[in-house]
């Protein structure tokens, strides 16, 4: 299922794929993954915005050119 996943984007120029999520800002502390930091994101209950996480990451060739050229 990956390969056919990843094979849709062979194509396209500089594309990032990565597995992405989103979950509750957990303001309380004690428990794992404490967000000491909870108030930036908003009234207690808001969520993260949707991001990459480190599970699995996937650059083009070109996109790491370009990483690689510009850094």
């Amino acid at each position: 299922m990956l390969t056919s996943r990843l094979a849709r984007y062979r194509s396209r120029p500089r594309v990032y794929v990565g597995c992405m999520k989103s979950g509750p800002v957990l303001s309380q502390k004690g428990v794992k993954y404490h967000e000491p930091e909870y108030w930036k994101f908003g009234d207690e209950g808001n969520k993260y915005f949707r991001h990459a996480t480190g599970q699995i990451y996937a650059v083009s060739r070109d996109l790491a050119s370009y990483i690689s050229i510009n850094q």
